[in-house]
């Protein structure tokens, strides 16, 4: 090979190389700058007054954000407030942030009750700076209440009609309870979409229907006999099909709501029978549920998943839709 050829590709490599060195040494605060890892904003005024970012989920397009100059104005800013003189009351504001200061991992936390401090108007407007683009929350100093009203207002999917007659919303908003967090908590992204779950969790522990889920089959379950699931079927539902009732089973209906009692020890023979219309059929999930899969004939396909109790005496199993957890308890216990 030509020398000067070769001399000349050599000195192409070595500039190429001496360049690369060059660029990290001049900018290696672009790798690793000053920065907010992770910040949580939630003041309790408001509709979804909150902001929640985190540099690893935001992705590239958002990220800058955090390594502005304000990020770290942000954080001082945040330090100094002053510490609340009680904890009692209405919260205000809760503010978390984690960030990269000179190299060294840093954290700041603030909570307020009832009031606001005094450099509240500039937190605002750095964590405006931060959020950009991404999400804005306003300066307002006026607390959220959370009532019935509010609640009905800001929550998506609300149905109040799988609350007992003798209990209000605000009783379950009190009793569960519901907060401005639990209607805009900004982490787990549209929290606020789930305000019936929280409802039913809460009626499921005030009816104590948890002590009637269960998490598998049991191998040996209690034993009945057919008359005795009659008289248990009877005693129960407001009516009862027994044109279609077997020796394992019957279906019924209870204020308008559906249900099938199973004799527990007969689980088996009733799954049996089940699996001859489905394509599969069979218990699963954490809190047991009977599960159906069918294949139509034009690729259609069909999934059910139907609710499972055990009763007191731990001889029958109850299956149902029912969305009312007071009218399942009464089924239930």
């Amino acid at each position: 090979m030509n020398k000067s050829i070769r001399f000349s590709r050599l000195f192409t490599v070595f500039v190429a190389v001496v360049t690369c060195v060059a660029c990290l040494c001049s900018c290696g605060n672009v790798f690793n700058p000053d920065r907010i890892v992770e910040i949580y904003f939630v003041s309790f005024t408001g509709v979804n007054n909150t902001l929640y970012m985190n540099a690893e989920k935001l992705g590239s397009k958002w990220t800058p954000l955090l390594e502005q100059k304000e990020a770290i104005e942000l954080a001082h800013e945040v330090e100094s407030i002053p510490d609340p003189v009680s904890a009692e009351g209405e919260y205000s504001y809760i503010i978390r942030i984690n960030y990269v200061e000179d190299g060294v991992v840093k954290n700041v936390e603030k909570t307020g009750y009832n009031t606001f401090p005094d450099n509240w108007d500039k937190v605002i407007e750095l964590t405006n700076k931060v959020g950009g683009e991404y999400d804005q929350v306003s300066n307002s100093r006026e607390l959220a209440v959370v009532d019935a009203d509010y609640v009905r207002d800001h929550s998506f999917g609300l149905d109040e009609s799988i609350i007992p007659d003798d209990m209000t919303l605000d009783d379950i908003i009190k009793g569960a309870p519901i907060t401005y967090l639990t209607l805009f908590d900004p982490v787990p992204i549209g929290s606020y979409l789930h305000i019936q779950d929280v409802i039913v969790d809460y009626l499921y522990d005030y009816f104590d229907l948890k002590s009637h889920q269960i998490e598998k089959i049991d191998d040996n379950p209690a034993k009945s006999s057919e008359d005795e699931m009659k008289k248990f079927a009877e005693s129960r539902l407001d009516e009862v099909v027994w044109d279609y009732a077997t020796e394992y089973g019957c279906a019924g209906t209870y204020k308008g709501e559906a249900f099938e009692i199973i004799r527990y020890d007969m689980v088996q023979t009733w799954l049996a029978k089940q699996s001859k219309y489905y394509d599969k059929c069979g218990f699963t999930g954490p809190h047991c549920q009977y599960q159906t899969d069918y294949q139509w004939e034009l690729e259609g396909h069909a999934y059910t998943q139907t609710d499972v109790f055990v009763d007191g005496s731990g001889k029958y199993l109850i299956l149902t839709n029912c969305r009312k957890p007071a009218v399942i308890a009464d089924v239930v216990k």
